[in-house]
């Protein structure tokens, strides 16, 4: 499992971009959400991959946040939903958090709105994601979105404590899989640290 790729962005296409990483360019598939937010050409750049291995073909999708990849993971994981549809339905959204707000509220009518989500398609993804994405009160999922902004914090930090970009993202990786709720940064750091 390719968890992060680091390096020189060397083409960068509205579906894909090409990283060189000590000298191998890497082709991603990437979401209209994460080429927005990537930078000029010839800079560094992270992002957070999924690699998709079939019988008949190879692809690597790149993520510009966690949260991005995270609502990939959860659309592939619905029957009839592929990476490239996926990917399709991700470019269309504008906030992830209203995203999660209607799948959590069962609001059918507002997923219908994306290109290749029909009827039916938008109540499998309520029935299999809502209890994932339900909340009580709208800033519970703000709070969730604040959250990318502390592991953000923290991979700063720890890569000026010495650690390698590609190590701090792995074990940044693992804190969110296993921390339910979190606090404040300095949490997130002390856990990482467990990982490294």
């Amino acid at each position: 499992m390719i968890e992060s790729i680091t390096g020189r962005l060397v083409e960068k296409l509205p579906t894909s971009v090409v990283i060189d990483n000590s000298g191998i360019g890497y082709k991603a598939h990437v979401p209209l959400s994460t080429y927005h937010k990537l930078p000029e050409k010839p800079k560094e750049v992270t992002l957070f991959t999924h690699l998709v291995v079939k019988e008949e073909s190879v692809a690597l999708y790149g993520f510009f946040t966690l949260e991005e990849r995270e609502i990939f993971w959860s659309l592939t994981s619905i029957a009839g939903i592929g990476p490239k549809g996926a990917l399709s339905i991700l470019s269309q959204i504008t906030s992830l958090r209203d995203f999660k707000l209607a799948i959590g509220r069962g609001e059918v009518n507002f997923l219908t709105k994306f290109s290749g989500i029909g009827k039916k398609t938008a109540e499998r993804i309520i029935l299999e994601l809502k209890e994932r994405y339900k909340v009580l009160e709208e800033d519970q999922v703000f709070f969730q979105e604040k959250d990318q902004i502390f592991f953000e914090e923290a991979l700063m930090a720890l890569v000026s404590l010495g650690f390698k970009k590609n190590q701090a993202l792995i074990a940044l990786s693992k804190v969110k899989e296993n921390l339910p709720q979190i606090k404040n940064v300095e949490e997130i750091i002390r856990k990482s640290l467990s990982y490294l």
